[in-house]
């Protein structure tokens, strides 16, 4: 588990190196499920969006 601004500084560092949006980035933890929805839910549309543009 990390404070908030060390994910602050991780996100913004990852955006920079892999040039994407900061959406599409997920911190989460096992041990307290804090961002798993979040996740499960983008998953749950990208998975969607596939099953769409295949029809």
């Amino acid at each position: 588990m990390i404070d908030e601004d060390t994910r602050s500084h991780h996100s913004e560092t990852i955006q920079k190196e892999l040039k994407i949006p900061e959406d599409d980035i997920f911190f989460i933890s096992a041990a307290t499920g804090e961002g798993t929805q979040k996740l499960l839910n983008s998953l749950t549309e990208e998975i969607t969006n596939i099953k769409s543009d295949l029809a």
